[in-house]
């Protein structure tokens, strides 16, 4: 389960300190030609079907003591994976073994958005709590609406359209139901202010007289809204569908390339020290010991950590050497 607050300059609103009348609009473009009874409604935490107006006059009226500067909402978006979509339609439908959406009956889909709407109840109670605010408990002290999307289109910048494999515009395959969420910077009350953007590290500060925490707990968020998921619908999941403080994502692609892997810290390097580095592990280079050792050190002389860098480098570098040594074959 991939959970994450944008950015404001990353949501189709592009800045959020106006109407949220936008960001509404936009994720309204599943809806475009269809008729009334298929529209996907918004929702929010206590009403499966809100319209638009209202859903946008509630975010844009909450804004009591923010200034003309400030954020008014943000977006939240919840992205299950392929296989937490699968064990989600199993649970509620019975079906196994459906790899894309429009292979349910309407009723089906029903029972499946029906679920997500439960869920994202559940994500945005996480979101609530994670402020740390005695008035703030769970999803119902936020104004909020959302909006479930079942399909997700090929962007320029996507891995799979820059190698040719795609092309910018088509539908993605497979089971792409997802949640878009906007939600206020007030609390409903519009006393307390809740900003994702400030960060927290772990401090407190003094808030009435008692010690609360300081910002919003990324990790924690993403990490207890997976583990929501995991308990509410029984699921085991893979692990890589785990989010990673480690990694700082949740990763549900396949493994990373040598370089990503033997090279600690990655964006401590710089451009040029990677495509060096690419240059000198994967394209064989070498035709001698010295030689790999060399050039893995001048590669990394621009590395910011260049000893560990260097050593490690060395180390993997040997164990490909004495790998290739054992097979009989040249470098």
């Amino acid at each position: 389960m991939f959970v994450k607050v944008h950015k404001a300059t990353k949501t189709p609103a592009a800045d959020n300190k106006g109407s949220c009348l936008t960001l509404a609009q936009y994720l309204e473009k599943e809806n475009a030609g269809k008729e009334p009874g298929d529209k996907m409604a918004f929702f929010n935490h206590r009403y499966d079907n809100v319209a638009r107006s209202t859903a946008v006059a509630q975010i844009d009226n909450n804004h009591k003591n923010l200034s003309k500067s400030d954020n008014k909402f943000f977006m939240v978006s919840i992205n299950p994976s392929h296989h937490e979509m699968q064990h989600l339609i199993k649970v509620t439908t019975g079906r196994e073994g459906i790899t894309e959406f429009t292979q349910l009956t309407r009723k089906e889909q029903e029972k499946v958005f029906v679920e997500m709407r439960n869920y994202t109840r559940k994500v945005m109670d996480v979101y609530a709590q994670n402020f740390d605010r005695p008035n703030v408990r769970d999803g119902g002290d936020l104004v909020y609406f959302a909006k479930i999307e079942t399909m997700r289109k090929w962007h320029p910048w996507d891995r799979e359209v820059r190698n040719g494999q795609a092309k910018a515009g088509e539908l993605k395959q497979g089971l792409n139901v997802h949640v878009h969420v906007c939600v206020s910077r007030n609390d409903v009350t519009q006393t307390t202010k809740l900003s994702p953007e400030s960060r927290s590290r772990g401090g407190k500060q003094q808030l009435n007289g008692k010690a609360v925490q300081q910002g919003f707990n990324h990790e924690a968020f993403k990490e207890k809204s997976g583990a929501a998921f995991r308990s509410t619908y029984n699921y085991k999941g893979y692990e890589k569908e785990q989010y990673s403080r480690r990694s700082g994502k949740s990763s549900q692609g396949g493994a990373g390339t040598l370089l990503s892997r033997s090279m600690p810290n990655a964006s401590s390097v710089t451009g040029k020290a990677k495509q060096k580095i690419k240059d000198v592990v994967l394209q064989g280079q070498f035709k001698t010991e010295t030689k790999i050792v060399k050039n893995i050190a001048t590669a990394a002389a621009i590395v910011v950590n260049p000893a560990a860098a260097v050593n490690i480098a060395k180390k993997k570098l040997l164990s490909i050497l004495k790998g290739v040594a054992s097979s009989g074959n040249e470098i």
